[in-house]
């Protein structure tokens, strides 16, 4: 699942009922995280964190 909502992404993700819906992979972009410092404590990765997710790799704005 690709997730791109123009600064809404937090709370599309939020909006998720992750125990029906479960994809296996998903595309956050996740702005402002200019480095991997700032993506791990960024509130999208706390949140997926929370769901089992973990971040796999990060692309200029998105992370798979």
């Amino acid at each position: 699942m690709n997730i791109d909502c123009e600064g809404m992404d937090f709370d599309v993700l939020q909006s998720n009922d992750w125990d029906k819906f479960r994809p296996n992979v998903l595309l956050v972009e996740v702005i402002p995280a200019k480095n991997f410092a700032q993506l791990m404590s960024h509130p999208i990765n706390e949140y997926m964190e929370s769901k089992g997710y973990e971040i796999f790799a990060k692309t200029f704005n998105t992370c798979i």
